[in-house]
């Protein structure tokens, strides 16, 4: 069990499985230390005690950055109102424990919360501009379609990441060279050909439980840099973030990040660092 510290108060953490694998290649993202021999945040920064832990992020890449007619594809998903409603309907659901009934259920119960009703904090909490996956355009500073903020603004953008203990299905145990690097590929959410049929009961592969990874001083005076933990929203539910590219079903994920599980090999634990 891992105890964590937040302002909200203090909340003990138990490993968590992965969902069965079904029939299949399948993988799993490598944590910070299991890359770099320390969590994110001493790799971040490394003198700064008064931090507990970073986002253990890592990019996903199409396979070009260019369509065939030599047009540039988008950077990021722009996160529109379907796509906001969408992602806060299933953190919504993983908070309560159950489904809305149809998408009129979920309107109406939208309809019926405050602005400032702690589910929404906690969304626009999670997609900040200075979180991990929005880079600068987050729903405190863009057009936040959940809380009714900044309608004039900007849409905000959802970065290509996983991060670390995300487990993935592979499409090809082949690997090639994708921007330079070695990399595997594996499946995505196609953002421009529809995400609403991708739910977490049925493709829980295709979303991630995003992960915090830190360190933290022992009674004796040694550190132990092996602290994973989820983003503090959505307590104790977690939060969840779909796994998606703006325009490709193919996410490629550099090899040396990305580690192919073998078929009689367990999933690891979320939380879970092997040899504690």
């Amino acid at each position: 069990m891992i105890e964590a510290h937040f302002n909200e108060g203090i909340t003990n953490y138990l490993p968590q499985p992965a969902s069965p694998r079904p029939p299949g290649n399948w993988g799993v993202v490598k944590t910070s230390y299991e890359v770099y021999g320390v969590s994110r945040i001493t790799k971040v920064s490394p003198n700064n005690w008064q931090l507990l832990a970073f986002p253990d992020v890592w990019r996903i890449n199409p396979t070009t950055l260019k369509f065939e007619d030599g047009s540039k594809k988008p950077e990021a998903v722009e996160m529109t109102s379907d796509f906001q409603h969408w992602l806060f309907r299933l953190n919504a659901e993983k908070y309560f424990g159950k489904p809305f009934k149809d998408e009129q259920d979920y309107r109406e119960w939208w309809t019926s919360l405050d602005s400032k009703h702690q589910l929404i904090r906690w969304f626009t909490s999670l997609l900040t501009r200075g979180r991990s996956h929005t880079n600068i355009f987050g729903l405190d500073n863009c057009r936040n379609y959940i809380s009714g903020a900044n309608m004039d603004a900007e849409l905000p953008r959802f970065s290509n990441l996983v991060t670390g203990r995300w487990v993935a299905k592979v499409l090809s145990l082949e690997t090639r060279g994708i921007f330079g690097v070695e990399s595997i590929s594996v499946e995505a959410i196609n953002f421009s050909k529809g995400y609403r049929q991708f739910t977490p009961q049925d493709h829980w592969w295709l979303f991630d439980e995003p992960l915090l990874s830190g360190r933290r001083r022992n009674a004796d005076g040694t550190v132990d840099e092996t602290l994973l933990l989820p983003y503090p929203q959505f307590e104790p539910a977690r939060p969840i973030l779909p796994v998606i590219l703006p325009v490709d079903s193919r996410a490629w994920i550099p090899i040396e990040i990305f580690r192919v599980l073998q078929p009689q090999e367990n999933t690891p634990g979320k939380y879970e660092f092997p040899g504690r």
